[in-house]
């Protein structure tokens, strides 16, 4: 994510034909909110540096980090 600018996201994500909303939500607070996928509230509470590219396919109950 960016660490710097507005907080604006512009987006014109579908799926299914169904149109994606998406918002900043502060990390600290994400127990409030229903998020996918479901472990990205605890993955988020632990520092991470560099870039990772996660992959979930929760049908399978799998998770996938590359570093």
């Amino acid at each position: 994510m960016k660490p710097r600018g507005t907080k604006e996201l512009h987006s014109e994500s579908y799926t299914q034909g169904v149109r994606e909303n998406m918002y900043w939500l502060p990390i600290a607070e994400l127990d409030k909110y229903k998020a996918f996928p479901s472990f990205m509230k605890d993955y988020l509470q632990n520092e991470h540096s560099g870039v990772e590219h996660i992959v979930t396919d929760e049908r399978k109950e799998k998770i996938k980090v590359f570093n």
